[in-house]
């Protein structure tokens, strides 16, 4: 595969004579990656000319395309299977059937860059929210957090409880600074669901209620399927001893996504409305299904209560 070190000049000259299709004309993968990246030195016009007219050199061009999207990846080449599946194409030899080639080769391609495009935006996205909020943040939550557990409902299937004084009394200073930064955070990251998370959970870890309250309703009607949202509801709920609102809140929950800690908490309420028949079988579900949850030892203890 040579060289198109020294692209030809496209004014004056007809197109279909611009680029031919001899293999010894096709450009170097390394000049494809270069202009995937936005990194030639020139020459773009006639590369993208090319691509427009072979598509061979398209299917190794969309390889490097969709490679570089994905932030975490930053090698020179693509995947070999890329290079071999562009090569693998077979060439036209008329004008008329490259024409048609070529318009059903982008009417498949287009759609799937649009794809991979869409799916990198996402990722890219989930990564920036899980990135926003300092771990020191978190650390300083973590405790008002597990400790609030304690003979309440959860925050997350990572947070088990820990009785005040275990590890030292958390310190309320660091707590409410640390809110203060999330507000601040949440503020410049409206849409951010992990900030809004964090701050309504810090909010309810230390029974500021009032604060957590319209918060927690701008969240629930921003993300509606997100389980983390419904739970928080439930500990709010369940802090002003309204049972059947928690209820209501943790079945919502559990039908998004039943993970250990919203059944924990499901069962905790119903065992308080009196059915301790569901809140066997829940935390039974929970010892069962979820073997390697930090929250093992704590569903134990709860299972074995009278």
């Amino acid at each position: 595969m040579g060289c198109l070190c020294r692209p030809p000049p496209i004014v004056d000259r007809p197109v279909t004579k611009e680029v031919s299709f001899e293999t010894q004309d096709h450009p170097a993968p390394e000049l494809l990656a270069a202009l995937a990246r936005n990194e030639t030195s020139g020459g773009e016009d006639a590369l993208r000319l090319h691509l427009g007219l072979c598509r061979r050199c398209m299917a190794i061009y969309a390889g490097f395309v969709e490679q570089d999207l994905d932030t975490s990846l930053h090698a020179q080449m693509p995947p070999q299977t890329w290079v071999e599946l562009g090569l693998a194409v077979p060439q036209t030899r008329s004008w008329q059937s490259r024409r048609t080639a070529r318009g059903r080769w982008l009417a498949a391609a287009i759609p799937a860059m649009a794809a991979a495009i869409v799916v990198a935006l996402f990722l890219s996205k989930e990564s920036t929210h899980q990135d926003t909020i300092p771990p020191s943040l978190k650390a300083a939550l973590r405790s008002e957090l597990r400790a609030d557990s304690q003979g309440s409902l959860l925050y997350a299937d990572d947070f088990a409880p820990e009785p005040r004084g275990t590890r030292g009394t958390p310190d309320p200073g660091a707590a409410s600074s640390s809110l203060d930064q999330l507000l601040e955070l949440h503020r410049s990251h409206p849409s951010n669901p992990d900030v809004a998370a964090w701050l309504i959970s810090g909010y309810l870890a230390t029974n500021q209620i009032r604060n957590a309250d319209p918060f927690l309703r701008e969240a629930l009607a921003r993300y509606p399927d997100d389980a983390r949202f419904l739970n928080l509801s439930a500990i709010l709920a369940y802090k002003r001893n309204s049972l059947g609102e928690a209820e209501a809140d943790l079945r919502k929950a559990a039908a998004l996504e039943r993970n250990a800690a919203v059944l924990v908490n499901l069962a905790v309420v119903r065992r308080q409305e009196g059915d301790e028949g569901e809140a066997q079988a829940l935390f039974k579900e929970v010892i069962t299904r979820f073997p390697d949850s930090p929250l093992q030892p704590y569903v134990r203890e709860l299972a074995s209560q009278p």
